[in-house]
């Protein structure tokens, strides 16, 4: 029987120019450069929507170059258990002339165990 019954991420992200659009973050156990819908794109891997995965969380920077997050699931509990996870991101909108980083920061997991 596995212990682990929860696990929430928070962090912060933090882009080179302030951002308006928000990120979603997905989580999926297999490898998506395995997946026949996918197209592998150098260290990238395109997907379409109905292969991403499970949302784990928003990252919503409104007009803004700093923003917190949190991510959860049943993805992320699983993946955890299993030793492999893979994230996706999906972006709403067009990117802003001039972004060259978002850098994920301060992260802490939080793990809830149970018998």
């Amino acid at each position: 029987m596995d212990v682990i019954k929860a696990i929430r991420v928070e962090g912060q992200a933090v882009a080179n120019v302030p951002l308006s659009q928000n990120l979603t973050v997905y989580g999926r156990l297999e490898d998506p450069a395995q997946n026949p819908s996918c197209q592998p794109l150098g260290n990238l891997v395109l997907c379409p929507m109905e292969a991403a995965g499970e949302a784990l969380g928003t990252i919503a920077f409104q007009s803004q170059a700093e923003t917190s997050f949190t991510l959860s699931g049943n993805v992320l509990v699983q993946g955890v258990r299993q030793g492999k996870l893979w994230f996706g991101l999906r972006i709403e909108g067009a990117l802003p002339p001039g972004l060259s980083q978002i850098e994920l920061k301060n992260l802490k997991g939080y793990i809830t165990v149970g018998l």
